[in-house]
């Protein structure tokens, strides 16, 4: 039975990293060209980065890899989460989650203040956790940042990316690491940006609203869609890519998740 209490770890050796191939392949099911080799891996490692592993009775059931990373010049050394992967049956336990806090304490030990990385807007848990659990915000949106990648969660849509930055000792954030219950957005429910429509598509963009706070509303289980229904998968896509730019060039973050809509907040 899957352990929702695994060990969390630095990686060490080229067996454990080659361990993360496999887990990678099992997770995504893409090419092999797409999978991070173990050697890259150790060079990622030796170069300071992080590549940590989480075991339940020894064997891998995840990974986190980050990278030490400096988006703008004139800003102090972060690190880039590249990659996080959890076998399916131990999802829904919190292995994810806790790859990440155990992240963040590496990264404070060394000295770091922040983490980024990139995600699917359309997977709501990945919003979810990221923004609600882990205090992340959404601070940039990139169209199609991977190119084509395929596998069983990506498909052949465009690989549309939020860019994540999680401020690692941040008010919320600090409360979230303590063990503190997400709490509920405040104020009062924005006006919709877009919403699904009654079949469970997406609706029409409005990208004249104005206010403080817009919601954009993603499907509630979007893998299922890239193979049952795709041209529907394919216009979510658009739509929320369309929504997520338009606010984002006024100034707008995503920084909560709520009942499947992304709240985005300008920034004053």
């Amino acid at each position: 039975m899957a352990s929702a209490n695994p060990e969390i770890r630095a990686l060490h050796g080229i067996e454990e990293l080659h361990g993360c191939e496999a887990v990678a392949k099992l997770v995504w099911q893409v090419d092999d060209r797409e999978i991070v080799p173990a050697s890259h891996l150790r060079a990622l490692q030796h170069g300071g980065g992080l590549v940590a592993g989480a075991f339940d009775e020894g064997r891998l059931v995840g990974f986190v890899i980050g990278f030490l990373a400096r988006h703008d010049p004139s800003e102090e050394t972060g690190l880039h989460s590249h990659l996080l992967a959890v076998l399916p049956e131990y999802r829904r336990l919190g292995v994810g989650r806790a790859l990440k806090w155990f992240q963040r304490r590496w990264g404070l030990e060394q000295g770091l203040r922040w983490t980024t990385w990139t995600f699917d807007p359309l997977q709501a848990a990945n919003g979810r956790m990221n923004l609600e659990q882990l205090g992340a915000e959404g601070v940039a949106y990139h169209p199609d940042f991977y190119g084509t990648l395929g596998g069983v969660m990506f498909g052949s849509l465009a690989t549309d990316r939020i860019v994540a930055r999680w401020e690692l000792e941040a008010p919320r954030v600090l409360r979230l690491a303590a063990g503190a219950a997400p709490e509920p957005p405040e104020g009062p429910e924005p006006p919709a940006a877009l919403s699904a429509d009654v079949e469970g598509g997406p609706g029409d963009v409005d990208a004249s609203l104005a206010g403080p706070a817009v919601r954009i509303a993603v499907p509630e289980a979007f893998t299922p869609l890239l193979y049952e229904q795709p041209e529907r998968a394919y216009a979510w896509r658009l739509r929320v890519r369309e929504a997520m730019m338009a606010y984002q060039a006024r100034g707008y973050r995503a920084t909560r998740f709520h009942q499947d809509h992304y709240w985005l907040i300008r920034a004053d």
